[in-house]
């Protein structure tokens, strides 16, 4: 079994809970790839939620110029799992143009994560935009908190390994 993990992370906080999806992933016994997908001009950190730029291409669904999914070919794998941070109810631009660039070409089961500071269900609305996009989305979760979130998180790995 082998799984692509593909994410984007600004200001690290999904970049931590990959790191976590990762090595549990490997413990399972699974073949892991991870994806790190970017912008081909980064977001400043500073003011990163007041910046114009960031607040233009997401509110629009802009698609951007990404990098990071070099060497991805979906059809190596049996599972996605991809993991966005939500800024103003969206998902970031790098994965919202990764989603546009691979819709009807990822044939294997979704798995999605969205990492927010908020407890809205913004995952429901990324289920909704894959499924759109002819995505076969198998769960999709929120976290807000990663502790307290843990067993959702855990219980979504046990059924990603079994894909």
């Amino acid at each position: 079994m082998k799984i692509a993990i593909i994410y984007y992370s600004k200001t690290g906080k999904t970049r931590r809970l990959i790191e976590y999806v990762f090595h549990k992933l490997k413990d399972l016994g699974v073949g892991v790839d991870v994806f790190t997908v970017r912008p081909i001009r980064e977001y400043s950190s500073r003011l990163l939620h007041l910046n114009p730029r960031t607040l233009y291409e997401t509110l629009l669904s802009r698609n951007i110029p990404i990098k990071g999914d070099e060497g991805f070919k979906p059809e190596t794998y049996d599972a996605v799992v991809i993991a966005t941070p939500i800024w103003w109810g969206m998902e970031a631009p790098p994965i919202h143009s990764f989603i546009q660039k691979y819709a009807n070409l990822i044939k294997t089961p979704i798995y999605c994560i969205t990492t927010a500071d908020l407890p809205i269900d913004y995952a429901s609305k990324l289920l909704k935009t894959l499924k759109a996009r002819g995505y076969e989305v198998r769960e999709c979760i929120q976290v807000v908190n990663f502790e307290k979130d843990r067993g959702r998180i855990d219980a979504m790995l046990d059924k990603v390994s079994k894909a």
